[in-house]
């Protein structure tokens, strides 16, 4: 496996190519505004959204909904963030682009390590716009650690907490966390911190005291878990929508691309106590946190309304999120604790599709779409050409006939692979994450997303009661 040296060789790749500038491609003249938004809802689901936006509840979704497209969009197997967010950002399948799991294999058969940008062997929307002279923003999308060079900037998932609080802000060096390498000194006041969550801003999601909410951030209670998430989730998309409006001014990219995990994880938090109330869940639960998902969804959309106040006058916006999620008496029944080694059975195939832009048809029910038409949609407005090797295609349907008559398509047979492998170094390459990737396969271990025998993307049974040190693992066979 070669995967050390191609990290190391794109850390140090990254920090010299941008030391003293930015880097191979330079930044141009400022636009009037963003061109594309593309905003991630990981988790999102039309059956949750709909009604709280009936009652007002979201209302920057329900306008985009009135003035363009939208749909489910169809994800693929394994219903997992990682695998999707790359065919998303790629157009191709999994085996196509490498990345299947959380974790990949290297050339020890005892030691896996976190999936990384330079484990993906298919390009993806912003190395392929730099080279077609676009630029582009990218804030927090799955597997961007070491931000690559591109024509603008990337901050990548190691700035904030994702999968079960994990976070590569234990890395030291700061090299590789963000492209420009010192964009990190502009947005080092906007990175995550959970502190900044206090009982305050969290009563609005949550019905607990602030004796209860004090004990659980000391991982003491019953619900310290899910609370103590809770708090890394929430200052996580906050950071990443106010280092996008930062970032956005400065570089104003034609392209600007922000994932959200905090409608999933708060899914899996707290669908459970949504009402109707299921028959396994306490008066206890119930009371704290029936009304918590449904805010969560509002927060979102406040989030998404701070976004579209970077659009253009011309802007196309594109929102979508991974996959579904289970609702009402589709919901397992788990009673209070969460069952994050299984995690997987909470998701659905259809997420939502949501365009609304210059071109795009008013109102229009989109039939079908996949998560892999997501990328060359996007390549069509801009007039970047289309890869015949993509497994998703132009959803053509959105547009205006008068639009795409005006655009004629432009193809190519492919965009090629991201970059060559680097030989290995003589050097122990991987220290720089070494700490993270051991932490971070300790806790999916811990959470139940490791077999015994080693890695396997199968998801065991697990569950999270109470204080996140010390994590309570059922069994490996069914719960």
């Amino acid at each position: 496996m070669r995967w050390r040296g191609r990290l190391l060789a794109s850390v140090m790749g990254v920090a010299l190519a941008g030391g003293l500038g930015w880097g191979v491609f330079r930044v141009v003249a400022p636009a009037p505004g963003v061109r594309v938004l593309l905003v991630g809802l990981d988790g999102v689901d039309w059956r949750i959204a709909k009604p709280i936006m009936d009652r007002g509840g979201m209302p920057h979704l329900a306008s985009l909904v009135r003035r363009g497209a939208s749909g489910s969009l169809r994800s693929i197997e394994p219903l997992i963030s990682p695998p999707i967010w790359t065919s998303i950002a790629t157009g191709v399948k999994p085996e196509r682009h490498g990345i299947t799991w959380f974790l990949c294999d290297t050339d020890k058969p005892d030691r896996r390590v976190p999936v990384t940008s330079t484990v993906r062997e298919a390009k993806a929307f912003w190395n392929v716009l730099s080279e077609h002279r676009r630029t582009v923003g990218v804030v927090g999308w799955w597997a961007t650690y070491p931000a690559e060079q591109v024509r603008g900037f990337v901050v990548s998932d190691f700035v904030g907490y994702h999968n079960f609080g994990n976070t590569g802000r234990s890395v030291e060096t700061d090299l590789g966390k963000t492209y420009p390498p010192r964009s990190i000194e502009r947005i080092r006041d906007l990175l995550p911190d959970p502190a900044r969550v206090g009982h305050e801003e969290a009563s609005r999601f949550l019905e607990v005291d602030n004796e209860e909410f004090e004990e659980a951030i000391r991982g003491k209670g019953r619900f310290a878990g899910p609370i103590q998430l809770f708090r890394t989730y929430l200052e996580t998309a906050r950071s990443y929508a106010a280092i996008a409006e930062r970032l956005t001014r400065r570089f104003s990219p034609d392209v600007l691309a922000v994932y959200f995990e905090l409608p999933d994880a708060a899914s899996h938090l707290f669908a459970r106590f949504a009402p109707p109330r299921g028959s396994s869940i306490s008066e206890e639960g119930w009371s704290r946190f029936s009304g918590t998902l449904e805010e969560v969804y509002r927060h979102q959309d406040e989030l998404l309304g701070r976004l579209l106040r970077r659009m253009g006058p011309q802007g196309l916006v594109l929102v979508v999120s991974d996959h579904g999620f289970r609702w009402g008496e589709r919901r397992p029944e788990e009673g209070d604790s969460v069952d994050v080694g299984a995690a997987s059975r909470w998701h659905e195939t259809d997420g939502i599709l949501v365009a609304a832009g210059p071109g795009i048809r008013r109102g229009y029910e989109i039939p079908r779409a996949s998560v892999l038409d997501v990328l060359p949609t996007l390549f069509r407005y801009l007039d970047v050409p289309v890869a015949r090797d993509l497994d998703g295609a132009p959803l053509l349907d959105l547009f205006e006939p008068d639009w795409l008559e005006a655009h004629p398509a432009r193809i190519v047979d492919s965009y090629g692979t991201p970059r060559e492998a680097s030989a290995e170094p003589a050097t122990d390459a991987d220290g720089v994450a070494r700490g993270f990737a051991e932490e971070h396969e300790r806790r999916l271990a811990a959470l139940g997303y490791l077999s015994r025998e080693g890695a396997s993307p199968d998801l065991h049974s697990a569950d999270l009661r109470g204080d996140l040190s010390e994590f309570h693992v059922t069994p490996f066979s069914a719960p």
